[in-house]
């Protein structure tokens, strides 16, 4: 009864109210976006939805909201903010969410009725230090086709169920309770570049394997952290590294960058080309490839709304990629990640090679 007296004082014009309604969510990913589809079901037809993360997230597809984003405020443990009112009636809502790999923690979504009494239902999803890897079948090779692979092992006195956990802790799709045996793996690959990681570990033992050096580190990282939270000592030996895994990673990385990048020129150019196009003779004079372009301009338009977000994921992705492939060298680079930045806005193949081959 005090509790209730204490909240009518801070709401003095409002009368507190229960409801039956329920609200869930789900966190899916979609391999061939990179990204993540957030879905968000209530029994109420759904007002307005708040998305907040200690973590940085990129808000791609708002689907059927009208969003509205805050600064990021790191010093509240705020660093994505997200307000979404919704168009229409509806008791879905799907939207678009882009994480980067490495971050881990949870996405609160505060979800708000529309129709009276109005509440506010909380749904949480928990994201994955590497949350764009799914589960491949066992028989699966860490890499297809013969790709260069580097090893992180690690010792130290944990039971099979204990890095089961960690593992568990680090990606998606991993049961809860370990298998039977003595020996427990799994192959994972990244829904975003197609690069695989395996992970096979027994008692006292636990080996990593990868072409991509970034989800190695993050592993590592990842494995220390859970390691450190319970109080326990897990032994990393010297990684194994083959250098012509930095190669193997940017060659998956550079179709879709490259692919960004021309679409951005693309839609640099349209108004001067649907100008141009508007003049006598509709542009005919005009190439294919210039013609095709200003008939499709709905279409690029559409498909660059979120193009910058998308070059800024890849480019940070190179980025870590650079500090993990010196890292495991010994070397700090982070003085240099500007030089990342400046290859991405004048893009080659031939500059990027040349800079990540760099000692």
């Amino acid at each position: 009864r005090e509790q209730k007296t204490a909240f009518e004082r801070l709401l003095p014009a409002g009368v507190p109210v229960s409801t039956r309604s329920r609200a869930k969510s789900s966190m899916l990913l979609d391999a061939d976006r990179g990204c993540h589809r957030l879905t968000i079901e209530c029994e109420a037809p759904i007002d307005i939805i708040a998305l907040q993360s200690a973590m940085p997230l990129a808000l791609l597809d708002p689907g059927a909201t009208v969003p509205s984003e805050s600064p990021p405020d790191p010093e509240n443990a705020s660093c994505f903010l997200a307000t979404m009112r919704v168009q229409g009636t509806t008791n879905r809502v799907q939207v678009e969410l882009m994480v980067h790999e490495g971050q881990y923690g949870s996405v609160n979504a505060f979800v708000i009725t529309r129709t009276p009494p109005k509440v506010c239902h909380l749904v949480e999803n928990h994201i994955r230090p590497l949350s764009l890897h799914r589960p491949l079948r066992p028989e699966d090779t860490p890499e297809a086709g013969g790709a260069p692979v580097s090893e992180i092992r690690m010792t130290g006195a944990f039971s099979v169920g204990q890095m089961h956990g960690w593992v568990a802790a680090c990606f998606p799709g991993v049961p809860s309770k370990a298998p039977e045996g003595d020996t427990v793996r799994y192959n994972f690959e990244s829904g975003l570049l197609g690069t695989r990681i395996s992970a096979e570990y027994s008692r006292g033992e636990a080996v990593f394997r990868s072409g991509n050096l970034s989800a190695l580190a993050v592993v590592k990282d990842a494995v220390a952290r859970e390691v450190g939270r319970l109080g326990g000592k897990v032994d990393v030996k010297a990684p194994i590294i083959d250098e012509k895994c930095v190669l193997h990673t940017l060659r998956a990385l550079h179709p879709r960058l490259e692919s960004l990048l021309r679409l951005k020129d693309r839609v640099r150019y349209l108004d001067a080309l649907a100008e141009i196009g508007a003049q006598e003779g509709g542009g005919a004079f005009l190439e294919e490839g210039l013609r095709e372009t200003v008939q499709n301009a709905d279409q690029i338009r559409a498909e660059h709304r979120d193009n910058e977000k998308r070059i800024a994921y890849m480019e940070q992705l190179l980025e870590q990629l650079f500090i993990d492939r010196f890292k495991f060298r010994g070397i700090n680079v982070r003085h240099r990640v500007g030089e990342v930045r400046s290859l991405v806005k004048a893009y080659s193949w031939e500059a990027l090679v040349t800079l990540f081959a760099a000692t």
